[in-house]
């Protein structure tokens, strides 16, 4: 959700050289963003230690020498504010969150409900415009689009051993979500969705975590026994690919359908287009940020407890259930189409 801010600071400080520093999940999302937008002024460290004082010694041997000149946090914990002083940067930037302001050289108060739009992303964005590090308001998720790209090589060698179909399209299915199963469309729709579209033509990849990889494999499985032999490829990805590897699945797919998750994100900023179906968490602060004609947000209508966010549902998770396989079949085949005639 920080790739619209951090992608704005760059282009607002053109004279800075910027170190992006973070975990080795996010890591591989910015050099991905620094790839995109071939930004040579941007390096991205990766943090092996787990957070401790080990850490904190190495941040402080690597840059306190160096004396960076600004430091933004932008996440909220105490200790990415204990880190930033550990590096010794003169300014250090950060919301004002969890008692940390005495380590803030500017401590920004957040924002309250109803100071920016609704999107996520303008949190972080917000940060900026208060620390005076951007001047400019925004007026909608219009301004935002943040784009990544896949490793090159890495992508042309999945280009080259992913199936196809008879129609020359690939369908991405991520049936996971990793906040609890309330985000979750039951997964045997899924399984539906993915011989329907094997049926059509479409070859279908089901991409997930290791976590996920039992799943995929069986609604693999499911959805292979009912499209029978004369369908596209359906094939389970889960838990074979890395971050870098996942994004070279996602950009050499024509599609991705999803619940609200991070691949769903991910395929987003690739330029992927994607069918979303959204439940328990609410569409309009974490939708996809990409051109509107690139997405298509499937919720079932008239549910008075979505969006709630909680992490199970209490009762008959009537805002997934009332979703049905033809609907998101049928968003998957006329996004496809839409796509393929743009080409």
């Amino acid at each position: 959700m920080c790739l619209p801010a951090l992608t704005t600071l760059a282009a607002r400080q053109p004279d800075y050289r910027w170190e992006i520093v973070a975990r080795p999940g996010a890591a591989t999302v910015f050099q991905a963003a620094a790839r995109a937008a071939a930004k040579a002024d941007w390096s991205v460290t990766t943090l092996r230690e787990a957070p401790g004082v080990r850490q904190l010694l190495a941040a402080r041997r690597r840059w306190r020498p160096q004396r960076p000149d600004l430091a933004v946090l932008f996440p909220n914990s105490m200790y990415s504010a204990v880190f930033a002083a550990a590096t010794g940067a003169r300014r250090r930037i950060g919301y004002l969150r969890d008692a940390r302001g005495g380590l803030l050289t500017d401590a920004v108060a957040r924002p309250r409900p109803g100071d920016t739009p609704p999107h996520e992303a303008f949190y972080y964005l917000e940060l900026l415009r208060r620390s005076r590090l951007a001047d400019t308001p925004w007026s909608g998720v219009d301004d935002l689009r943040p784009r990544i790209a896949a490793d090159p090589e890495i992508l042309d060698r999945w280009q080259q051993q992913l199936p196809v179909g008879a129609s020359g399209a690939r369908v991405a299915i991520h049936a996971g979500a990793s906040f609890g199963h309330a985000k979750r469309w039951l997964p045997k729709r899924f399984a539906a969705v993915a011989a329907q579209l094997a049926v059509a033509g479409h070859a279908v990849l089901f991409v997930g975590s290791p976590a996920e990889a039992s799943l995929a494999a069986s609604l693999a499985q499911t959805a292979m026994g009912s499209a029978g032999a004369a369908a596209a490829p359906i094939v389970n990805l889960a838990g074979r690919t890395d971050l870098e590897a996942l994004l070279a699945v996602l950009a050499a797919s024509h599609l991705l359908i999803a619940n609200d998750s991070g691949p769903m994100h991910l395929a987003a900023a690739l330029g992927t287009p994607v069918v979303a179906i959204f439940g328990s968490t609410n569409a309009r602060e974490t939708h996809p940020l990409a051109a509107r004609r690139d997405w298509r947000l499937l919720q079932a209508p008239g549910i008075a407890c979505s969006p709630c966010k909680r992490r199970e549902c209490p009762i008959d998770h009537p805002c997934m259930t009332r979703v049905g396989v033809e609907e998101v079949a049928g968003a998957a085949i006329s996004l496809l189409a839409a796509h393929a005639a743009r080409r």
